[in-house]
């Protein structure tokens, strides 16, 4: 991958200069070659934390062989635990020759590699790393680009404001998830929230310099619209939007008080007057907070959240591609006019452990697969919202796992309003994955691909139509906790729904 400016190449040719000296091994050879040992059989037998600790032991050697190593053998276990290990492993190591072997990553094709380097780059200190991550803006593999801005907004600095405006130049005219990650950054960094590039050069030729301070309060009154789903910005251009149907959609949530339901920062959308988040909010803590509420709408969950998602649906631009995926259980995802005696049939059937989530209802899609939001798919997208109706069980693990088959996408919006939970199918084998688990099928999963997910959920207990008593459910702030967790280790936001 070939680099507009020779920073790396400079580099890389003085790590040559630095073999004889920097680059020595620390350990003695038969030490060191059973350490690689140890941590490569810990790796085959797919016991990934005690491969972490072997990680550490290999990266006691502080040179380039074990860089090396470290990253090729962590790629072939596709594992996400060990890949953060790994990283942190690497933003420990202290050795200039180690160093210079992680910046020369990213002078290779081997994109995988840039990954974890860039993610162990958004954890060190020195300028050399923050140069490099700033230089790889330049690379064109989007899933590197990601990392390397996730990785920015960890470190950002003023140092950072112009190659993020040039990035964000070039970007532009394609726009997407890319263009609104560098937004945000540069809005971190200025204080100014700004829509486009040339009003950040703009603004940042006029107050930008060596002694540059943030300001305290943001003076920018550009505003800029865009999509929304319940308060969080869709600036993704290849989006997928995961939303619970099971049966405790049903229930109907009390208004909140007053001046409850909606955080600081968070305004009207042009098109309802609700859920735009305030463009002119310096809301650097905006990872968790609430929707905002609209108290003339129907308080029934599956109705706000379909009619949320039309909104959402009819805003999305015509360059855009999208999909939608529903999600219960066994015989799940009815529509208006389904036999509820047939429905409760199917959910009752026995439920073998190599079961279809596909076939059984359990995950249902819109698409297969992204397609442009042009006029009639966002037609036909409406009317697919707003025929499906609230029945069945709550089987998130596999509607995760069929959602990341959708290879072209990068964020995920997914909204639920409970734990997993397949108890009903105890009897044909079937377990219900813990949180934790769940959380570790989505780090190997996005261990590459870094999607972004955003989380939504209804996290407080409401009444069903006719019942009398308040139906009981999972402890609030343990799913409230599994939700947030679930955005923060993805990159992503957690709105709670009120």
């Amino acid at each position: 991958m070939k680099l507009h400016k020779p920073v790396i190449m400079v580099l890389c040719m003085f790590a040559v200069l630095l073999t004889a000296t920097a680059a020595v091994a620390r350990l003695d050879d038969a030490i060191y070659r059973g350490r690689v040992k140890d941590f490569k059989a810990a790796i085959k037998s797919k016991d990934y934390s005690d491969a972490a600790h072997q990680a550490e032991l290999v990266a006691e050697d502080d040179s380039t062989r074990a860089v090396e190593v470290l990253l090729s053998e962590t790629l072939k276990s596709k594992n996400g635990q060990l890949f953060k290990a790994v990283a942190g492993v690497l933003a420990g190591m202290k050795n200039a020759g180690a160093l210079m072997t992680m910046i020369c990553v990213f002078k290779g094709s081997k994109w995988e590699e840039q990954i974890i380097v860039a993610q162990a780059f958004g954890l060190r200190d020195g300028e050399p790393s923050l140069n490099t991550l700033m230089d790889a803006l330049k690379l064109k593999r989007e899933e590197v680009l990601r990392v390397v801005l996730e990785s920015l907004l960890k470190r950002r600095c003023p140092a950072m404001v112009e190659p993020l405006i040039k990035f964000l130049e070039e970007h532009e005219p394609s726009g997407g998830r890319l263009c609104g990650d560098a937004r945000n950054i540069l809005r971190r960094i200025t204080g100014q929230r700004y829509g486009t590039a040339a009003s950040y050069r703009a603004w940042w030729e006029k107050n930008g310099g060596k002694d540059f301070v943030k300001p305290k309060k943001i003076k920018s009154k550009e505003r800029f619209t865009t999509a929304s789903f319940f308060g969080v910005e869709v600036d993704s251009k290849r989006c997928v939007f995961i939303i619970d149907v099971s049966g405790s959609m049903r229930i109907t949530d009390p208004l909140p008080p007053p001046d409850d339901g909606k955080e600081e920062g968070e305004g009207d959308s042009p098109e309802t007057g609700k859920g735009l988040i305030d463009k002119d909010k310096d809301d650097d803590d905006d990872d968790e907070g609430y929707a905002p509420v609209d108290p003339s709408a129907s308080r029934v969950r599956i109705e706000r959240a379909k009619a949320e998602l039309i909104k959402v649906v009819q805003s999305i631009k015509k360059d855009a591609k999208f999909t939608i995926i529903i999600f219960s259980g066994p015989g799940g995802g009815m529509k208006k006019g389904d036999d509820q005696q047939k429905r409760n049939e199917m959910a009752r059937r026995p439920l073998s452990p190599g079961y279809n989530p596909t076939k059984n209802g359990t995950v249902q899609f819109w698409k297969k697969r992204l397609v442009a939001a042009s006029d009639s798919n966002k037609k036909s997208a409406v009317e697919f919202v707003k025929d499906f109706q609230a029945f069945g069980a709550t089987f998130t693990d596999d509607v995760l796992k069929e959602a990341f088959k959708i290879k072209e996408a990068d964020t995920f919006y997914f909204l639920t309003d409970g734990m997993p939970d397949k108890r009903a199918y105890r009897r044909d084998g079937i377990t219900t994955p813990s949180t934790e688990e769940i959380l570790k099928l989505v780090a190997d999963l996005n261990a590459i691909r870094h999607v972004r997910i955003n989380t939504f959920g209804f996290i407080d207990r409401g009444r069903r139509a006719g019942m009398r008593r308040i139906p009981r459910g999972p402890s609030g702030s343990d799913f409230a906790e599994f939700l947030k967790k679930l955005a923060k280790e993805n990159g992503g936001k957690f709105r709670e729904i009120r």
